[in-house]
């Protein structure tokens, strides 16, 4: 198996590991475990440098254009937006106030955080394969 085959396939398990990470978080529960929260972040973080890591050797071997730029661009902005609203939402809040109205502040964070690491999984994998295809 060649180097960048591999690194394709651990940069595809780290991304499974941070989405089934942040599951289990999820069904936790706040207060979010501190081990449980500091793996999936940890996760999460070698999963960013894997990809980009990745990304780099690819874009090195194979002739891209600008629609490789842009899809690097957009996933790399879609990760950034999914680790911002995870850490956002993972600090906790000191403040005693209502909890229904705290819970209806987080609610588009919760929603940005369920969408954001999928979405950025999806376009990440298009911009391997299509980089590893050389149909870029």
């Amino acid at each position: 198996m060649k180097t960048i085959e591999s690194k394709l396939i651990v940069t595809g398990i780290l991304f499974l590991l941070m989405l089934v990470t942040g599951v289990v978080v999820k069904k936790a529960g706040k207060p979010y475990p501190v081990v449980l929260l500091s793996i999936h972040k940890i996760i999460s973080l070698l999963a960013a440098v894997s990809a980009v890591l990745t990304v780099i050797q690819l874009y090195r071997q194979v002739e891209s254009g600008f629609w490789v730029w842009l899809l690097m661009v957009v996933s790399g902005l879609v990760f950034m937006l999914s680790f911002s609203s995870g850490t956002i939402l993972s600090i906790e809040k000191k403040e005693a106030g209502d909890a229904a109205q705290q819970e209806a502040e987080e609610a588009p964070m919760k929603r940005m955080h369920r969408v954001a690491p999928i979405l950025a999984t999806v376009l990440i994998a298009l911009t391997f394969f299509l980089m590893y295809k050389g149909w870029i």
